[in-house]
């Protein structure tokens, strides 16, 4: 039987997280990059909370001895238990415009990606620009999107932080991007450790997960894996 393939964005500002996110991501649920987890392994060292990955100079180094065009938006392949997924990092919002608005990139959803660290995110007022992602996504035409507040080991993962950034920046999907927030998943992680990624994460024990809105009626779930997971594919035209 045939699976279905969804296009999924990753965006947000620079230094988010977006590399690492997909790092993880496609290290864990790999199946075609051969050497990807040799160079996972050669990038880890011990941290504070265990071992750390530094998934992002993993898959620059794969892609750069792959020989990609550096000025090209690769698409990194997973299967996920649902879905077949290629994932693309958009560096920035002139990017993200051109390569979606021209069908370079057919998006089906998008991971909006923004930091908790102390200094970034809300607190250096980046979550304007975190929004300007958010509206010109919906003016592209993505209807669905899974929010990732990133680098919660810097909070220690703080639950109080959570919870402010998901208010805030809910608050401004829905009065600046015009997004339905009812059907936003809302996940804490860490992708240097992999917490909230793939499984539960014992250091945020505190979090019960996500519910949203969908077609079918209410989804729910707790790590990343399931928000990608919840991601509905569009209702395309029939000619």
């Amino acid at each position: 039987m045939s699976r279905t393939h969804l296009n999924i964005v990753v965006i947000g500002n620079a230094g988010s997280g977006k590399s690492t996110i997909i790092g993880c991501l496609v290290s864990k649920l790999e199946g075609q990059y051969d050497g990807l987890a040799q160079l996972v392994q050669e990038n880890a060292h011990p941290e504070k909370y265990g071992t750390a990955y530094d998934y992002a100079k993993a898959i620059n180094e794969y892609a750069s001895r792959e020989n990609e065009d550096p000025d090209a938006i690769t698409p990194w392949n997973m299967e996920t238990p649902k879905y077949d997924i290629s994932l693309y990092e958009i560096p920035d919002l002139d990017s993200f415009h051109d390569n979606v608005s021209s069908g370079i990139i057919p998006a089906d959803g998008a991971i909006l990606v923004l930091s908790a660290s102390s200094g970034e995110g809300l607190e250096a007022g980046e979550n304007d620009q975190t929004i300007q992602f958010a509206k010109l996504a919906n003016e592209l035409g993505i209807s669905q999107i899974v929010l990732a507040i990133s680098k919660m080991d810097t909070t220690r993962w703080s639950e109080d932080r959570f919870n402010e950034y998901l208010k805030e920046t809910c608050h401004l999907l829905k009065r600046k991007a015009q997004y339905n927030i009812r059907a936003v998943a809302g996940v804490p992680i860490c992708a240097t450790y992999g917490d909230n990624m793939l499984e539960e994460s014992p250091n945020m024990a505190w979090y019960k997960g996500w519910t949203k809105e969908a077609r079918g009626g209410v989804l729910k779930g707790k790590p990343l894996l399931d928000a990608i997971d919840g991601v509905e594919p569009p209702v395309r035209r029939r000619n």
